[in-house]
């Protein structure tokens, strides 16, 4: 069987419960190595896919991002009794990664930093979604060359280890993802894939759109295997069934609770569809974001591309592939995201292996066939695109020169100025932040007004005005939630458009200061609005911030 074919039939009858799968091949030319040598071959090969990620991390910028927290304060206020929700007062589902949240609810229970631990296991399950696609390519037939090649390419990869360690979901995402595809190309019992493809959907819900490419090439890897039609139909069925019911379950829970099938922070980011100059901003910057995507790591999609064209009948190249041109589109259709290193792409990377293991089967496969007078030339012309393939990938990131495992934490900022107001607010303030993940983990008894949506039903269903970070509605804010504190870290952008839609003089209402200016930075970034009502028991706890009276101006 050759590297672009799919899974072979067995002699297994279809009550078999054993795992089907063909027997690995090798490049033309290739020797068998001794077992022995095999496996100490295989063990140094899974060393290098552990250690290599932990040299990129140790040069490369950590940091925990603000929206980590969010998924937190959800977990704190489990652990308290209010049920997963960001507002003890009110059932709003301000995350989309059901799962992970409740996994961080662990560390917070224990009493152990709960974003070093989300970090540390984010990391970890990265690395093994990577060992795990490697390990199911070659279970699946693919040559053992092609199968590290493409592990390689994924283990040299930093943006994908650094989004995986931001303490957010994406290594629980990838892992979860490749062990379902694992699964519904290569396991006998339905109910294996229905499971992980559920768990996927716990993690992140767009991950739904998988059930109907699953069960097609769930019916096809099982069409490879027996001719028994009934069997096919009712192994799919309960594969389909099980998957559905997770989903039916989740959601149902959503409706009862919640009051809606989806996250509140999907809703904040829903595109109108009947919104052409929406769509068409989108689009836009969406392949903005596909082109950053690829310029860091393009030898990950060119090898994907090649492969998809040269082994049509590669049944888990071609599930690698439409996953990763589904997320694509998804991201075409959004508009992309303003979080670093492209996270919504990164995090397929492992699953791009399948389709990047087919082309390199095929380029291995005409390199063993060239003339061999033509070998040592078409080898160095690999090698050098491959190289500068690397140095494109690797250029897009800063690294250290020397080792760092700090985890920097950008959200700085609103850790200070939170622990600095958190002895003088009352029950009854309501605080207004841009960023409300470290803001609203640090005042755990304080209710914090989301002005971009993803914690505030109203503006998730209702906000006029959408992008990338949510859905606002700058009137709303300013003259129904009407906040006591405003803290932001875009200078006057915000607050200059809270004071175009306040219903008189919002200067006369809000004393606003300029905080925690770096040393010689000449523009307003961190900024905090007092209501009048409040500013003479607040002013003096901003003292060591160094803060300068500011008057917010009208939006240009």
């Amino acid at each position: 069987m050759s590297t672009g074919a799919s899974v072979e039939p067995s002699a297994a009858p279809p009550s078999s419960q054993q795992d089907i799968a063909p027997p690995p091949t090798v490049l033309p030319g290739a020797s068998h190595p001794p077992a022995r040598g095999a496996q100490l071959m295989t063990l140094a090969r899974g060393a290098a896919l552990c250690v290599l990620p932990l040299i990129l991390l140790a040069f490369s910028p950590k940091e925990i991002v603000d929206d980590a927290y969010i998924s937190y304060r959800h977990a704190w206020n489990l652990l308290h009794g209010h049920g997963l929700v960001y507002n003890a007062v009110e059932r709003v589902e301000g995350f989309t990664n059901l799962l992970w949240t409740l996994i961080s609810a662990v560390p917070l229970a224990l009493g152990i930093r709960v974003d070093l631990f989300c970090s540390i296991l984010g990391g970890t399950l990265a690395a093994t979604a990577v060992l795990r696609s490697w390990r199911f390519l070659v279970r699946l037939g693919v040559s053992e060359h092609a199968a590290w090649g493409a592990a390689l390419l994924v283990a040299l990869f930093p943006g994908y280890y650094v989004n995986a360690v931001n303490g957010l979901e994406a290594g629980l995402f990838s892992l979860l993802l490749v062990e379902t595809a694992g699964a519904v190309l290569t396991r006998r019992q339905p109910l294996v894939p229905a499971l992980l493809g559920g768990l996927l959907f716990t993690t992140r819900p767009e991950s739904a759109a998988l059930l109907p490419l699953c069960v097609i090439f769930r019916f096809l890897a099982d069409r490879a295997r027996s001719d028994d039609l009934r069997w096919i139909k009712q192994d799919v069925l309960r594969m389909a069934l099980g998957w559905g019911a997770i989903i039916g379950a989740v959601t149902a829970w959503r409706l009862l609770f919640y009051g809606h099938p989806l996250p509140n922070s999907v809703a904040a980011k829903a595109v109108n569809l009947t919104n052409v100059p929406e769509l068409l901003w989108n689009a836009r910057f969406g392949a903005i974001y596909l082109r950053g995507f690829f310029l860091t790591n393009p030898l990950l999609v060119v090898l994907s591309v090649l492969g998809l064209i040269t082994a049509p009948r590669a049944l888990w190249a071609w599930l690698g592939g439409l996953t990763a041109i589904g997320a694509a589109l998804l991201i075409l259709l959004q508009g992309g995201d303003w979080m670093l290193h492209f996270r919504l792409l990164t995090m397929y990377a492992p699953f791009m292996m399948f389709p990047a293991a087919a082309g390199l089967g095929f380029l291995g496969g005409r390199l063993q066939r060239m003339k061999a007078n033509l070998r040592p030339v078409a080898g160095i012309a690999l090698a050098a695109a491959a190289s500068f393939g690397l140095y494109v990938g690797a250029s897009q990131l800063h690294f250290f020169p020397n080792m760092q495992w700090e985890l920097g934490q950008p959200a700085k900022a609103y850790e200070i100025i939170a622990r600095a107001l958190r002895g003088g607010l009352q029950q009854g303030d309501v605080v207004a932040g841009e960023g409300i993940g470290m803001l609203g983990i640090e005042l755990p008894e304080t209710y914090v007004h989301d002005f971009l949506g993803l914690t505030d039903e109203h503006l998730a269903h209702h906000g006029t005005l959408r992008d990338i970070y949510g859905r606002r509605d700058y009137v709303y804010t300013a003259r129904q939630v009407r906040p006591a504190v405003y803290i932001v870290h875009s200078g006057f952008f915000h607050l200059s458009r809270f004071r175009a839609g306040f219903e008189g003089d919002f200067n006369a209402t809000y004393e606003s200061y300029d905080v925690l200016r770096p040393q010689g930075a000449t523009t307003h970034q961190m900024m905090v609005s007092l209501r009048s009502d409040v500013a003479e028991r607040l002013r003096p706890l901003l003292g060591s911030m160094q803060p300068e009276r500011a008057t917010i101006p009208l939006p240009e």
